[in-house]
C-alpha cells in the first residue's frame, strides 16, 4: 500500500502541474493544452473528492451547500449548459483538434469520470492507474506539441498513444475484471449498502456515492424520510417478500446463507435500510449495486445519473471501438474465466438480484453525432460472441435454475406535479390482491390452453395484425402453455405469458410510442415471419439510415434478427388506469407497462438457459412452453441458441381491437375486444377502466 501511496503522490503532483501549465500565457490559446488541461483539472477535482470522502473528518465538516457547490464544479463540464463547449463532447473536441485526436482526447475526458468512482470508492490503486495512463498519453503528446514539424509529430504521437492505451487495457485486463466482479458479487467489497445503513437524517449522505445529485435525488430522500415508519417498512416488506416468494415460483432453492444483490436508485436508502435488516435477519448477506449505467473501468453499475446528461453517456457508448479486437476479446474472456474461478465459492452463494427501479425521468431522445467512435461490423460480432460465451460460462458457476430475482418500481419526483398521488397509486398497484388475480388469470389460461394460436389486432390507429402460434399440449390435465404471473419476481401482479412456437407466428406488431431501455421509440413497427424479425421501422430520426442504425443497436442489439421470445397478456388494468389518469403511460417502466396490455418480447424466452428446469403454476400444472425452435438448438450448438437480450414491447388496451384464441376447428374465443376483457370470469378487470 505504501508503494501505491507513493505512486499516487507522484502522479497527482504531475497532473496538477499539467493543469497549471495549460493556464499559462504561452499555452492558453493552444487547443491541445486546453484539452489536456481540462482533463487534468477534472482529475484534480477527483483527488479532492478522494480526500473529502476518505480523509478523516473532511466530509463531516462540510455543509450541504458546500457539497452541492463542490459537486457542481466536479460535474460542471458535462452539464447541458456547458457540454457544447467542453472536451467531453466529441463534436467540440473534433472541432478543436481534428477527427483523430479529438475523438481520442474526448474519450480520455470520459475516462476521468470513470476515475471519479475509483476515488469515491477509495480504490487508490485503480484511481492511480487511471491517472498514470492519462499522464503517459500527455507525455507522448507533449514532445509532439513542441516539435518543429508539429503535424507530422502529432500523427506519430497518436499512433504511440493508441498503442499505450491498448497496452494498458490489455495488460491490466485481469486487474480490471477482478475489481468489476468482486465489487459486483462479493459482500466484503461492498461500499454501497454502508451508505443506506448510516444516518439518513442528514441529506449530506447522498454525496457519499460520488455521483452528481440532482433535485430529484434530494426530493426523493426527503420524501422517504418524511414517510411514516410503518409505510416505509410496508414498501420494504413488499420488495423482500416478493423476492423470497419468487424462489417458490421459480422452483429454485433459496440459499439461507446466501447473497442477494440490491440494486436501487439514489434517494431510496430509507426503504433499502429496512430491506437490508430483513435480509440479514434471515441470514442473507447483501451487496449494493445502484441502478445506473455500467462503466468499463469504474465500479460495476457506476456512472453519472442519466438525469444529468444522457447525451454524454450516449456519445461515448462506443468508445471501446478504440481498442477492442480479437486479441483483446480473447484476453478479456480468459481473464473473466480466471477471476470467476477464483471467486467460485462466492458464486455458489448467489441467490440473485433484488432490484428497485424508478420511472418518470425527463424524456431523452439522443442526437446522433458523426464525431463519436463507431464500432465496425467485426467489433460488433466479437462483442456478441463474447456476450454469448460469457453467459454460458457464468451459467456453470451460477446456474439460472438455482437463482431467482425480484423487480419493483416506484416513481421519480420528476414524474411531475402529481408525484405524491402517483406514488400512492404505485404502492396500491404493487400490493394488489394476488389471490384475486391468480383466479382471474387461471380462467384466461384455461381458455388459451384450448387454442392452437392467438390473433392480435390493433385499433384506433394501431396497425397490429399478428398471429402467435401456441405450444401443443400432450396432457392438458397436467400441463399448461401459459405461466400465471403473480407479484413475486415481477412486481406488480398481472400477466399470463408463454414462449411462442416460432413457425406460424407471423404479422406486424405496431406501437405508436414506447420507451424501451430508457430510449423512446416513435411509431415502432416490427414484422415477423415464422417468429423471426424480418423488418423494423421507427420515426425517431430524419433519415431512414439513422432510424435503422438506432434499431439495430438498441432493439436488435446488433443481431441480424431476433425471435419472438415471449407473448403475454397483461391484466393489470389498475396500472393502465393510473397511466391514463395522470398522462404518464409512456413513462411507465416496462415492469409495469408490460402488465397494461398484450406484450411481445424480442430475444430470448423468459426461461433462457433454464429450459430443463420444471416450473409450475399455482394449480400444480407444469408450464411446458419453456423453449422455442431456436433455444432448442442448445442441444446441438449452444452458440446459436441464445441472444442475451429480452425486450418487452406493449400495446396499451386503448389500441387493442381484439385478442382472440383460435381453436383447432377454426372457431375463436375473444379474451379482449375493443380494449375490454370479454371472457367470462374476467369482468372485474374492466372496473378500473370504466372509472
Amino acid at each position: 500500500m505504501d508503494i501505491i501511496k507513493e505512486r499516487y503522490s507522484l502522479i497527482s503532483g504531475r497532473i496538477k502541474g499539467i493543469a497549471k501549465e495549460a493556464k499559462t500565457k504561452e499555452r492558453k490559446n493552444d487547443p491541445y493544452y486546453q484539452a489536456f488541461g481540462s482533463i487534468a483539472e477534472h482529475y484534480t477535482e477527483a483527488m479532492k473528492l478522494f480526500d473529502l470522502l476518505h480523509k478523516k473528518g473532511e466530509f463531516e465538516k462540510k455543509s450541504l451547500e458546500d457539497l452541492q457547490g463542490f459537486f457542481d464544479t466536479l460535474y460542471a463540464r458535462i452539464k447541458p449548459e456547458n457540454y457544447e463547449t467542453s472536451f467531453e463532447n466529441p463534436s467540440f473536441a473534433v472541432k478543436q483538434l481534428g477527427a483523430t485526436d479529438g475523438k481520442f482526447l474526448s474519450m480520455l475526458a470520459f475516462d476521468s469520470y470513470n476515475a471519479v468512482y475509483s476515488a469515491a470508492d477509495g480504490n487508490l490503486e485503480r484511481f492511480t492507474m487511471n491517472m498514470e495512463l492519462f499522464v503517459e498519453v500527455f507525455c507522448i503528446y507533449e514532445s509532439a506539441l513542441n516539435h518543429f514539424n508539429r503535424k507530422m509529430a502529432l500523427e506519430a504521437a497518436f499512433k504511440e498513444a493508441r498503442k499505450a492505451y491498448k497496452s494498458y487495457m490489455s495488460d491490466n485486463v485481469t486487474f480490471l475484471v477482478r475489481g468489476r466482479v468482486e465489487e459486483a458479487y462479493n459482500p466484503e467489497k461492498d461500499c454501497i449498502t454502508a451508505i443506506a445503513r448510516g444516518d439518513l437524517s442528514d441529506l449530506k449522505y447522498l454525496y457519499k456515492y460520488g455521483e452528481y445529485i440532482t433535485e430529484n435525488e434530494l426530493e426523493l430522500a426527503k420524501f422517504w424520510n418524511a414517510m411514516s415508519e410503518k409505510k416505509v417498512k410496508a414498501c420494504a416488506d413488499t420488495y423482500v417478500d416478493g423476492y423470497i416468494r419468487g424462489f417458490k415460483t421459480m422452483n429454485a432453492n433459496f440459499k439461507e446463507n446466501g447473497i442477494v444483490i440490491l440494486s436501487y436508485p439514489i434517494g431510496f436508502e430509507r426503504m433499502i435500510s429496512y430491506a437490508i435488516k430483513r435480509f440479514e435477519k434471515i441470514g442473507i448477506k447483501v451487496i449494493g449495486r445502484r441502478s445506473s449505467l455500467a462503466s468499463r473501468t469504474g465500479r460495476s453499475g457506476g456512472a453519472m445519473p442519466i438525469n444529468l446528461n444522457g447525451q454524454f453517456i450516449y456519445d461515448h457508448r462506443n468508445d471501446s471501438a478504440f481498442y477492442i479486437d480479437k486479441v483483446y476479446m480473447d484476453k478479456l474472456f480468459a481473464a473473466e474465466k480466471k477471476v470467476v474461478e477464483e471467486n467460485k465459492a462466492i458464486f455458489k452463494l448467489q441467490n440473485g438480484p433484488a432490484v428497485v427501479e424508478a420511472f418518470g425521468a425527463p424524456d431523452f431522445v439522443p442526437a446522433n453525432k458523426k464525431d463519436c467512435y463507431k464500432k465496425t461490423a467485426r467489433q460488433k460480432m466479437l462483442e456478441l460472441e463474447h456476450r454469448g460465451k460469457y453467459a454460458q460460462f457464468m451459467d456453470e458457476y451460477m446456474p439460472a435454475e438455482e437463482t431467482s430475482f425480484t423487480i419493483i418500481a416506484f416513481p421519480f419526483t420528476t414524474i411531475g406535479k402529481d408525484f405524491k398521488k402517483i406514488f400512492e397509486e404505485t404502492v396500491k398497484i404493487n400490493t394488489l390482491d394476488n389471490a384475486l388475480y391468480t383466479e382471474i388469470q387461471s380462467k384466461i389460461i384455461a381458455e388459451l390452453d384450448k387454442g392452437t394460436s392467438v390473433h392480435i389486432s390493433g385499433a384506433n390507429g394501431n396497425e397490429t395484425e399478428l398471429t402467435v402460434q401456441l405450444w401443443k399440449l400432450k396432457d392438458p390435465e397436467k400441463e399448461t402453455i401459459f405461466e400465471n404471473c403473480t407479484a413475486d419476481v415481477n412486481i406488480p401482479v398481472g400477466e399470463v405469458f408463454t414462449s411462442p412456437v416460432l413457425k406460424g407466428t407471423n404479422g406486424l406488431l405496431h406501437v405508436s410510442r414506447v420507451f424501451l431501455g430508457g430510449m423512446e421509440y416513435k411509431n415502432l413497427k416490427v414484422w415477423f415471419e415464422d417468429g423471426r424479425t424480418t423488418k423494423l421501422s421507427c420515426e425517431n430520426f430524419k433519415t431512414e439510415k439513422e432510424n435503422q442504425d438506432f434499431l439495430k443497436e438498441y432493439l436488435l442489439h446488433n443481431h441480424e434478427f431476433l425471435p419472438l421470445g415471449e407473448f403475454a397478456i397483461g391484466t393489470n388494468t389498475t396500472a393502465f388506469a393510473m397511466g391514463e389518469k395522470y398522462d404518464i403511460a409512456a413513462k411507465l417502466p416496462i415492469l409495469i407497462a408490460e402488465k397494461t396490455g398484450p406484450h411481445f418480447a424480442v430475444g430470448d424466452t423468459c426461461y433462457s438457459q433454464a429450459e430443463e428446469h420444471k416450473v409450475y403454476n399455482p394449480d400444480g400444472k407444469e408450464i411446458v412452453a419453456r423453449e422455442n425452435e431456436i433455444s432448442a438448438l442448445r442441444k446441438t450448438d449452444i452458440s446459436k441458441a441464445y441472444f442475451q437480450c429480452h425486450t418487452d414491447i406493449t400495446i396499451p388496451y386503448g389500441e387493442i381491437g381484439e385478442i382472440a384464441v383460435i381453436k383447432p376447428d377454426g372457431n375463436k374465443t375473444a379474451i379482449i375486444k375493443n380494449g375490454r376483457f370479454v371472457l367470462k370470469g374476467t369482468e372485474a378487470l374492466n372496473e378500473p377502466l370504466e372509472k
